[in-house]
C-alpha cells in the first residue's frame, strides 16, 4: 500500500523570502510560515500556540514567491512533508520542511493594510 503524504497550510509569512541555489545548481525560496492553533484548557480557558513551519518552493514559484511574498503576508501552501540531513556545525542533523508544490497569495487583512497606510503617512 503506498501512503499519502499531503500537507496544506494557511498561514502568515515569518521572514521576507530568502532565494537560494541548492549543491545541484536549482534555485530555490526558503519560507518560514506561521500558524496558531487555539483550544480550551482542562479549566475551560481559551490557549493559543504558533506553530513555525519551515517551507521550500523551487524552480520559478521560487522566484515568484521573492518577488510577491513579504513579511507578514498570507500564504496558503500545498505539499508534502520531506526530511533531509543538513550539516550543521560538523554533525548531520536531520531537518523536517514542507516542500511546496502549490503556493497562493492571499490578501492580506484589512487591519494590516490600514497599519501600512497609517505608517506610510
Amino acid at each position: 500500500m503506498r501512503g499519502i503524504n499531503r500537507v496544506t497550510i494557511l498561514g502568515y509569512v515569518g521572514t521576507d523570502p530568502e532565494l537560494l541555489v541548492s549543491k545541484g545548481g536549482r534555485e530555490y525560496a526558503r519560507l518560514n510560515v506561521a500558524t496558531k492553533r487555539s483550544w480550551k484548557n482542562r479549566e475551560g480557558q481559551w490557549e493559543e500556540e504558533t506553530e513555525w513551519h519551515r517551507i521550500q518552493v523551487w524552480g520559478m514559484k521560487a522566484k515568484l514567491c521573492c518577488d510577491r511574498l513579504k513579511k507578514g503576508g498570507v500564504v496558503l501552501v500545498e505539499g508534502h512533508i520531506s526530511t533531509y540531513k543538513q550539516e550543521e556545525e560538523g554533525k548531520g542533523v536531520s531537518r523536517t520542511s514542507v516542500v511546496a508544490e502549490d503556493v497562493h497569495f492571499l490578501p492580506a487583512p484589512r487591519a494590516m493594510v490600514e497599519k501600512e497606510l497609517r505608517e506610510m503617512a
